[in-house]
Order: C-alpha cells, then structure tokens, then sequence
C-alpha cells in the first residue's frame, strides 16, 4: 500500500546539498563558510558597453531571456524566448543550460546546450548577437592547476610571455577574473580607456584549434592590419592587436595549425535529456539516463515500469515521461502522493533542462546528457 505523505520541497533539498558540498580538495565546505561564497555577477553588453549587475550567492536559479518578467537578465533578441537559458545552482557548481527549442546559446564561443563550472569560475555566453560573462568568485585556482605540454600555448606581450591551457578559454581584458588582466605597466599611458574594459578577447580551441574572438566593440582586434569580427583561427607564429596592445603565440608553441574555416555548425548534435536523483549531496547523485525523443518510460515502485525507485512514497506506477527533442512531458500515473514540477503538483506539465521533478520522498533534476 502506498504511503500519504507531502513530497519535500526543491529548496529544502537543495539546502540540503549545499550543507554537504565538497571543496576542490574533498573536504566539506562548512555553512559559515558556504554564507562567504561569492555572489554571482552577469556582464553583459548593451551596445558598445559592458554592464554589470550582481546577484547573491543565497540566490540558486537564474533565468536569461526576453522578458523582464520572466527572467532576472534581460537580452534584446528577437528570436530569443521569454526564458532562453537557465543558470541553476547545484552544491557548489552551476549548471548552464538551454531551456528554451530555439539553438541560440554558444558557451565559451562554441554552439552547446549545457555547461558546468565551479566557483572561483566564469564562463562566457552568446547568444544571437548579445555577449555575457558570468563571473563567480576569482580565477585562482584555474591559474595554480599544472598544464598538460599537449595542451599548452604560450601568449605573448612584450616581455611578458605566459602559458595556458588550450583546453580551456583564455580572456583578456581588464577584469580582475580576465587570463590576462591589462595593467597599466603594459601601456605607454596609464589613463588609456582601455584599462576601463573588462574584456577584450577570448581564445579557445575548438575541433584541436585555437581560435580568438572579439569583445569589445570600442577596442577592436586586429590580426594583420584587418579587423576581426567572427571568431578567427590562430595557430604557431600568430600575431594579433587590440588598442596599442600587441599580442604574438611563440613558433616553439605545439599547437594544431589553423585552418581556413571553422565550421561551428558541425556542433549540433543530437539531444538526450538526464534525470539526476539527487541524493544529500551532490556527489551522491544518482543518473537516469532518458532515451532518444519520441520514446516513453515510467517510474514507479513496481516491477513494471521502466525505472524502479524501492520506496514507498511511491506508487506502483507514479509517473509517465514522453521525450521530447529539448523536453520532458510528466505525466502524473494516479499516484498516491502526486507529481511535482517545480513545487507546483500536476497532472501533465512539460519540463525543461533546469526543471525539477518531486516524487514522493526523490527530487530529481532534468539536464543535458554529456556523455
């Protein structure tokens, strides 16, 4: 027999995770020092300038969008949705994530669904024409982590000639996050505007290549007298500027050699969404992996469903899912205790990457499968 009882709530759970979430060395994160983690802060770009607006680390979910209403970053593209993507906090990652059908987002300039980073992390955002950064914390411990040689390239100003991973993206600019941070002992004139702008370029690889991408409308790049507005390739022996800031990749540097043309389209790849059961932590989340859209499984406490969760919160049979290309319609089975998307009980609701699913005593969270 089923047992009655009220499903948890998402904000207790997730409350739950952050109270055991694990630093980068293993050890538990303790609540006093879980209230110090830092806020998150959005940049985005409004025509020729960069704006900031910041948000508190207490906060666990934002949306990007369309609408002022539906979402906390606002963006002006036509063909972007009320909600376009959801950044939702897990312990201490966020997850980034496309919520709406239209494929606007690229991540670290590469056209993707999902992506997760720590704090003291940032990642940058495009989508349709509008560019965003989000900042978390500091780059500290990206920048002490050992470089693998086969991934690493080397950028050069001046005297100053760095290394970095080509497997992660590189920003320049003047923000204290930025790879390179601009400083005044790298300009003739210390009252060059360009210290006011907090980031200039990016470099990634994409497919074993580097390539490097504007932005900054008010400093432009330039890579042999020519300015560059697309993401470009860049290889061994590249030379590129922005202002009177002369950047060059050292001959010694084993990196791929550029190509002509770097087709993003090649990307897009077919979608498959994944059920996570979250557990007290986030290291202790259990995976269900959903099959391809068109398909349909079930969750339940019996022998004939799809996914058996032993528990008697449960019904036998508690709650159908259709696959969608980028969504889930739930389907609640006549359950005893219901199904909940997002603390709100349904009958029949379509969710979305970012979207919760509460079932008797389980929560379980709906992302991009990675692998």
């Amino acid at each position: 027999m089923d047992k009655t009882q009220s499903s948890p709530t998402i904000k207790t759970t997730l409350n739950a995770i952050m109270n055991k979430t694990k630093g980068r060395d293993g050890s538990t994160i303790s609540s006093k020092d879980l209230k110090k983690l830092p806020n998150m802060v959005c940049y985005s770009r409004v025509g020729k300038e960069w704006q900031s607006k910041e948000f508190s680390s207490n906060k666990m979910r934002y949306c990007i969008g369309n609408s002022a209403h539906d979402s906390e970053i606002c963006i002006s593209e036509p063909e972007s949705e009320r909600v376009q993507v959801v950044v939702q906090k897990l312990g201490s990652s966020w997850f980034v994530m496309e919520y709406a059908r239209a494929n606007m987002l690229q991540i670290n300039g590469i056209p993707n669904y999902q992506f997760v980073f720590e704090h003291n992390g940032y990642c940058t955002l495009k989508i349709g024409d509008t560019h965003l950064v989000l900042v978390n914390g500091n780059n500290e411990f990206k920048m002490s982590q050992k470089i693998n040689p086969q991934h690493k390239f080397e950028l050069k100003n001046g005297k100053l000639q760095t290394p970095f991973n080509s497997k992660e993206p590189c920003l320049i600019g003047a923000e204290a996050i930025c790879d390179v941070v601009i400083t005044e002992s790298m300009l003739e004139d210390n009252l060059d505007p360009i210290l006011k702008e907090p980031f200039l370029a990016m470099i990634n690889s994409y497919n074993n290549q580097l390539f490097i991408e504007p932005l900054s409308d008010k400093f432009p790049l330039l890579m042999q007298g020519a300015v560059i507005t697309e993401p470009t390739p860049i290889c061994a022996g590249s030379h590129f500027s922005i202002g009177e800031l002369g950047f060059s990749i050292p001959e010694s540097t084993t990196i791929a050699q550029a190509g002509d043309f770097m087709d993003f389209s090649a990307t897009a790849k077919k979608t498959f969404m994944l059920l996570q059961v979250l557990g007290e932590s986030a290291e202790s989340a259990v995976n269900l992996e959903l099959p391809q859209a068109g398909k349909a499984v079930s969750i339940g406490r019996g022998t004939d469903v799809t996914y058996t969760m032993e528990e008697s919160s449960l019904s036998k049979q508690h709650v159908q899912l259709i696959i969608y290309e980028k969504s889930v319609l739930a389907a609640d089975l006549n359950s005893t205790n219901g199904t909940y998307v997002n603390d709100e009980k349904v009958k029949k609701k379509l969710m979305h990457a970012g979207d919760f699913l509460a079932l008797g005593d389980f929560i379980l969270f709906l992302s991009y499968n990675e692998s």
